[in-house]
C-alpha cells in the first residue's frame, strides 16, 4: 500500500483550558514513577472529557511508548456520538490524519480495534504509544497490563474494585528504560458512588495511604472553567433541570443528586454537638458512658430501638442497629449506632445491645425487619424485647414521609429528630443524605420510584426505630394526628410519585432556605429543646 508524506504538515497539540492547565501542571509537578491520583468532578460542562482527552494526547506525545488506559462502564459508551472517542478524534493533532514515511503515524480506532496508536517523526523505530478505549464492565482486560496512566471517564458509573485493580497495573517502563509519571484520573458528575470516598469524604486517608507512593488531590469542576460553552447554557440547565439537579449539576454541589430522598436532612441541623449540649439546664440532662467516652445527653423518659441483620460473610451487607433516647414532648436523640460484618457479628451486636441498655440503664424497645423471623427469635431468646416490623412499599412511603416530618425545625428551631454527634453516629447520617430512589418499572409495567439498595444498612436500623417509635407515639397519644411535611398531602400507595416528589422538593427548597438561619437563631440562645 502506497504512504502519504504531507512534510509541510504543522504539529499542534490541543490547547487547554485555565482549569486543566491547572490539573496538568498538578500532573508535571510529579517525580517520575510516582502515583498521582486526581478525583475531577462537579458541574456539567466543565472541560472534564475534553480535559481527559486532551490529557491523554499530551502524554503519549511527551512518553514514547506510554501505554495509557481510557475507560468507562462500558465501551458502547466510549462510544456515543460525540462522547469520548469523537473528542479524542477531534483533538488528535493533523485532525486524526494518516501520514507515514517519518511524519506522524495513527493506527484509527475501530469498532473491532478499540485503540488509537500515535508515532511522532523524531521517534526510534517502531516505538508507538497507545492509547486504549475499554469498558470497565470485562475488567479482565486490565490482568496482565502494563500501563501508565488511567484515565476514568463518568466514574460513579463503575465498581471500586476496577479502580483500584487499574491503578495497580500502574506499572509500565518506557522503551527507552525509563519510568514516566504515573497518573490515575477519575472524572464524574455528583452522584453516590465510592468515588465521593476517595475525593470527599475520605481523601485525608487515602493520602496517608499513598504516603510514600503518591499523592491525591480533589478537583473542583465548575462551568466558569470553560469559556467554550454556549452563553446560555447554565440558563438551559436551569429552566430543565429540578433543584437538586441544579445543586448537583449546575453549581456543583456533592451534598446534592438526583433522587435524593431526604432534602431537608442535613448534619448542620440535625445534630447535636456536646459543646452545645452543654449549655443546657443540668436538670434537663444527664451523663452516660458509651464505648469509654463521656456524653451528655438529653434527660429521656424511654427508648427506642431499631436492629437489621446481615450475613456472617466479610463482604455481606452489614449488621447494624441504632437507639434513641425519647423526651417528654416526643422528640427523639439518636445516642449511637451499631454496624458490622463477618464471622461472630451476631455476637456482637448482641453485646451491643446489652451495652446500650446498661448505659441507659433500662430495657430498650427494639424493632426489626419481621422478614428475618430466625434472627428476631435468635435475639427474643438472648432477653430482648423485639418488635417484628412489616415491610411493603405502602410502610415504605409513609415512614418517608414521617421521616421527612420529624426533620422539619419545630418553632423553637429543633427538629423532633435529632443525632448525637459522634465517629458511628456520622456514617448514620452519611446514609441519611444519600439514601434515594431511581425510576425502574412496577409489576404493571408502570415506571415508579423505588429505593436504591445500597449503603442503606445503618438507615434500615434508624427507619425500623422510628416506625416502632410512631407506633407507640399513637398509642401514648390516640388522638393525635402524626404531623406530615404537606397537610394537604395524602400517603401514596406508591413509593414518591414524580408529581408528590416535585410538589416535596419545592416546599422543603423553601424550607432549607429558612432552615440555617432559624437554627443558628434559636441556637446562639442555647435553648434547651422540650
Amino acid at each position: 500500500m502506497a504512504t502519504t508524506t504531507t512534510p509541510s504538515l504543522k504539529i499542534e497539540f490541543p490547547t487547554l483550558t485555565p482549569k486543566q492547565s491547572e490539573i496538568w501542571n498538578y500532573i508535571c509537578d510529579a517525580e517520575p514513577g510516582e502515583v498521582t491520583v486526581i478525583g475531577w468532578g462537579g458541574s456539567f460542562g466543565g472541560g472534564k472529557s475534553s480535559g481527559l482527552v486532551r490529557f491523554a494526547i499530551y502524554l503519549a506525545g511527551m512518553y514514547p511508548g506510554i501505554n495509557i488506559l481510557i475507560t468507562r462502564n462500558t465501551l458502547a459508551n466510549l462510544k456515543n456520538p460525540g462522547g469520548t472517542i469523537d473528542q479524542f478524534n477531534a483533538a488528535l493533532p493533523g485532525a486524526g490524519a494518516l501520514i507515514k514515511d517519518g511524519g506522524i503515524v495513527y493506527r484509527p480506532i475501530t469498532d473491532n480495534n478499540p485503540r488509537c496508536q500515535i508515532r511522532l517523526p523524531t521517534w526510534p523505530p517502531g516505538v508507538k504509544s497507545s492509547v486504549y478505549f475499554r469498558g470497565a464492565d470485562d475488567d479482565s482486560f486490565y490482568k496482565s497490563m502494563e500501563i501508565s496512566v488511567g484515565l476514568v471517564e463518568e466514574a460513579d458509573g463503575i465498581n471500586e474494585s476496577s479502580w483500584k485493580y487499574m491503578i495497580s497495573r500502574l506499572r509500565q517502563t518506557l522503551p527507552d528504560g525509563t519510568t514516566p509519571k504515573y497518573l490515575a484520573l477519575a472524572v464524574t458528575n455528583p452522584s453516590v458512588s465510592w468515588w465521593n470516598e476517595w475525593f470527599i469524604d475520605n481523601i485525608d486517608e487515602h493520602r496517608e495511604a499513598l504516603e510514600g507512593a503518591g499523592r491525591i488531590k480533589f478537583f473542583q469542576s465548575k462551568q466558569s472553567d470553560n469559556p467554550f460553552l454556549p452563553a446560555n447554557y447554565e440558563a438551559i440547565l436551569r429552566a430543565t433541570l429540578d433543584d437538586e439537579e441544579i445543586e448537583a449539576n449546575v453549581e456543583g454541589s456533592f451534598s446534592s443528586f438526583r433522587g435524593r430522598v431526604y432534602t431537608n436532612f442535613s448534619p448542620e441541623t440535625h445534630t447535636v454537638k456536646q459543646e452545645e449540649i452543654q449549655t443546657w439546664r443540668a436538670s434537663n440532662t444527664r451523663t452516660i458512658v458509651i464505648h469509654g467516652q463521656r456524653f451528655i445527653i438529653p434527660k429521656f423518659k424511654y427508648a427506642v430501638g431499631g436492629l437489621d441483620f446481615g450475613g456472617a460473610q466479610k463482604n455481606a451487607h452489614l449488621t447494624t442497629g441504632c437507639v434513641s433516647v425519647v423526651t417528654e414532648s416526643g422528640r427523639d436523640f439518636v445516642i449511637d449506632t451499631f454496624g458490622d460484618n463477618g464471622v461472630g457479628v451476631h455476637n456482637r451486636q448482641v453485646q451491643w445491645m446489652r451495652e446500650m441498655e446498661r448505659v441507659l440503664g433500662m430495657q430498650v424497645d427494639w424493632a426489626a425487619d419481621g422478614t428475618q423471623a430466625a434472627f428476631i427469635t435468635l435475639m427474643t431468646d438472648a432477653g430482648y424485647l423485639i418488635y417484628k416490623n412489616t415491610g411493603g412499599n405502602d410502610s415504605w412511603s409513609v415512614s418517608v414521609e414521617q421521616l421527612r416530618a420529624r426533620f422539619m425545625l419545630d418553632d423553637d428551631g429543633y427538629p423532633q429528630t435529632m443525632i448525637m454527634d459522634s465517629q458511628n453516629n456520622r456514617l448514620l447520617m452519611k446514609e441519611l443524605q444519600q439514601y434515594r430512589v431511581e425510576m425502574k418499572p412496577g409489576p404493571n409495567g408502570v415506571m415508579r420510584n423505588v429505593p436504591i439498595r445500597k449503603d442503606d444498612d445503618r438507615y434500615d436500623a434508624f427507619r425500623y426505630l422510628h416506625e416502632r417509635l410512631a407506633k407507640i407515639q399513637r398509642q401514648i397519644n390516640p388522638n393525635k394526628k402524626v404531623r406530615r411535611p404537606n397537610a394537604q398531602q395524602k400517603p401514596s400507595r406508591e413509593p414518591l410519585s414524580e408529581f408528590d416528589h416535585f410538589i416535596i422538593q419545592n416546599r422543603e427548597r423553601l424550607l432549607r432556605e429558612k432552615a440555617a438561619a432559624m437554627a443558628q437563631n434559636a441556637r446562639q440562645k442555647y435553648a434547651t429543646p422540650a
